[in-house]
């Protein structure tokens, strides 16, 4: 992130230091609207925790009632797109001076997915008419699926301009719109030197949420006449950790054993988007 930073920050000061020769026309302020597109590299950084309950019967007599649980290994996966981007804002100068303030609404559609299949290991216990006994296991997920759809950050700024442009530097709250699928999710057990599949049907779950975050900008303008300019621009986003708590039903049977339980996933996500934008963008 670092390199990115001092490589953009660089090329900015670059380019408005370049244009201080040129009659200046960046107005003192106004509001403005602007439509453009970014590239998005989003880091998906996840963990996933599964959990077993279960009553064992043979016939109608209940033999054993039992439980397991355990967490899968961290993952994190970077995937990228294009995306269109949109923003509404405003600027003013200080009094007699040539520094600025403003802020802006900031809008880009990533709609990225990170895919994966997860395995998590299960410790359990079994609590039988012949006393506890101990055995292992696993959650295997067929699909594990996190979309960051929709970014919107929240951006008071503050910056510096020359005859043709100005350099700006924002931060603000983020909101992100999420999607997380888990699908196919299969309990097995080892119990006794045998593998069993505990929860008979796969399970899938789904849900959308809403995360806040916190994101960071830097950019440069660059005014084509007093009404019209070219932004571009570098932000940084994070949002905060968002967890999901599903569960559902299952009934198998397994070791000669009707097995009738709740199979319970605890998927916990953080996204993290770099992203590069370019908008077009009129004062009004």
């Amino acid at each position: 992130m670092r390199i990115w930073l001092t490589a953009v920050f660089l090329g900015l000061l670059t380019f408005s230091l370049a244009a201080r020769a040129e009659q200046p026309i960046v107005p003192r302020g106004g509001w403005f609207g602007g439509l453009g597109g970014s590239f998005n590299s989003v880091e998906f950084d996840e963990d996933l925790f599964a959990r077993g309950i279960g009553d064992v019967f043979s016939g109608t007599t209940l033999v054993a009632t039992g439980a397991a649980g355990g967490p899968a290994n961290p993952r994190r996966a970077t995937e990228s797109s294009l995306a269109p981007a949109a923003q509404l804002g405003f600027f003013s100068h200080f009094s007699g001076s040539n520094w600025l303030w403003g802020g802006k609404v900031f809008y880009q559609h990533p709609d990225v997915t990170a895919t994966t299949t997860d395995i998590a290991p299960q410790a359990g216990m079994l609590q039988t008419i012949n006393g506890p006994d101990t055995f292992t296991g696993n959650v295997v997920i067929g699909s594990y699926r996190t979309r960051l759809e929709h970014e919107i950050a929240f951006m008071p700024f503050i910056g510096h301009s020359f005859e043709r442009t100005y350099i700006y530097l924002g931060a603000g709250p983020a909101l992100f719109g999420t999607h997380t699928n888990i699908d196919n999710a299969i309990g097995f057990a080892d119990f006794n030197g045998m593998r069993g599949d505990v929860t008979g049907t796969p399970l899938n779950f789904a849900s959308s949420e809403w995360v806040w975050g916190g994101a960071a900008q830097i950019g440069l303008t660059y005014f084509l006449d007093r009404d019209w300019f070219v932004d571009v621009n570098y932000t940084y986003a994070r949002s905060a950790k968002f967890d999901s708590n599903y569960s559902g039903p299952f009934a198998s049977t397994t070791f000669g054993y009707d097995v009738v339980g709740t199979l319970f996933v605890s998927p916990s996500s953080r996204v993290t988007d770099q992203s590069v934008a370019v908008f077009i963008n009129r004062r009004f």
